[in-house]
């Protein structure tokens, strides 16, 4: 059997979370071995540790996305630094800059941007990137905060010389449910084309609904889905592009 890693589902939040042994089960029946679960906010971490904890297929990151960024406290970034002490996550995430929503202060994200760079670097720890209309100025950021660690940039929608940027930085680009839209043409064209050593796998389940989902939620099962479609647009086999996106994840990620 294959086996995958979906690099990026928020399996802590509502409805996945009461399903979620259920899922893990259906998963790792269908040969996808791992999941990596990002944070969104502080208040949801506890669950989150809690989720992954007791669950060995499971890893986390722990962050605070940008999205929430009204959501934040001032203390939210001290309080980070010693819960990824203690809980030891894989990386920290999600982070990074959304320029989609007009409303959230561009200043504001940039500071806890930085702030969490900081924090990931001195950790030693890759981080898992949110980048909505931002792919220049995530890229300025982590070359001036001369960042390291490297991570995953989740839900790459950039052009092929932001991937370039990001491939030097270390950085390897999850694809899912938006590749396998036909109208998705410049997401499909950098998954058939970019090196496979920089592409990884996820399914941001409960959210990015391959094409023909039939359940009103996204789940980790649909990895598959993603995974054919990704087979469908390259020319190598499926045998080693599965081995080669989760080898990119274990590695990137340092399950």
């Amino acid at each position: 059997m294959l086996q995958l890693i979906d690099s990026h589902c928020h399996l802590d939040y509502p409805p996945l979370r009461e399903r979620a042994d259920e899922l893990i089960a259906q998963a790792g029946a269908h040969g996808i071995g791992r999941i990596v679960v990002p944070a969104t906010t502080a208040a949801r971490w506890p669950d989150l540790v809690a989720l992954v904890r007791t669950r060995p297929t499971l890893a986390m990151a722990l962050g605070l996305h940008p999205v929430y960024l009204d959501d934040h406290r001032a203390d939210d970034v001290p309080a980070l630094a010693d819960w990824v002490k203690r809980e030891s996550p894989c990386a920290i995430g999600e982070i990074g800059l959304d320029y989609f929503v007009e409303s959230l202060a561009r200043d504001r994200q940039q500071r806890l941007f930085e702030d969490q760079l900081t924090m990931a670097e001195q950790a030693q720890l890759p981080v898992i990137l949110h980048v909505r209309r931002s792919h220049d100025a995530t890229i300025a950021t982590l070359k001036r905060c001369k960042f390291r660690q490297a991570g995953i940039v989740h839900a790459f929608a950039g052009s092929t010389e932001q991937a370039g940027e990001f491939i030097k930085l270390g950085f390897k680009l999850g694809f899912g449910g938006v590749m396998t839209f036909e109208r998705a043409r410049r997401v499909r064209k950098l998954a058939s084309c970019l090196p496979l050593d920089s592409i990884v796998l996820e399914t941001d389940a409960p959210d990015m609904k391959p094409v023909g989902w039939p359940f009103e939620h996204n789940s980790p099962l649909a990895l598959l889905a993603n995974f054919r479609a990704l087979c469908a647009l390259r020319t190598e086999s499926p045998e080693l592009i599965a081995a080669a996106t989760s080898a990119n994840s274990r590695t990137v990620l340092r399950l």
